[in-house]
């Protein structure tokens, strides 16, 4: 499966059975489905949609490594990130999610999320109710993320094409 964001079940690709993981969609939209064994035997022919799915590889890879280091990261900074790169993959500034779904998705409590998104609003970075978050000011959002999520950024900005992205 895959959708705006990426390939769920890469481990078939590289030799392994299925996955250990459960996949979740965080948004509406769009998702694709291909036959694995037909996915399988277009990898393997060298084409370019393997290179597309290896460069998505090192992507993850690296969004991997950036995810680990934000365990030395503030609350806010984390959460800026993570509503940046759901933002970068949206065609919208607004996302529904509940504080305590995304306090699952940060690994930390619920009040710690609402606490910080409280901030973010105070400075007008963001506007939420219940279940529902807009993002107003983004620039207020990226001066206060780390070097890694621009890295990032520009990681998946270079994916596909300029004329294959949708926004």
């Amino acid at each position: 499966m895959t959708g705006n964001e990426g390939v769920t079940d890469m481990f078939l690709l590289f030799g392994w059975d299925g996955t250990p993981a459960t996949v979740l969609v965080q948004s509406a939209g769009y998702g694709y489905r291909i036959k694995a064994n037909a996915l399988k035997r277009e990898f393997e022919s060298g084409g370019a949609l393997q290179q597309l799915l290896l460069r998505f590889s090192r992507t993850l890879l690296l969004q991997t490594e950036q995810s680990a280091l934000e365990v030395y990261l503030t609350i806010e900074q984390r959460l800026c990130c993570f509503f940046l790169m759901i933002l970068d993959r949206l065609p919208t500034d607004s996302m529904t999610m509940t504080h305590e779904f995304v306090s699952k998705m940060l690994g930390v409590r619920r009040e710690s999320v609402s606490m910080a998104a409280h901030m973010l609003q105070v400075e007008g970075a963001i506007q939420y109710r219940r279940g529902h978050i807009t993002v107003v000011n983004r620039k207020l959002m990226e001066d206060r993320v780390h070097e890694g999520y621009l890295m990032l950024r520009e990681e998946y900005n270079n994916l596909l094409p300029a004329d294959a992205c949708n926004h």
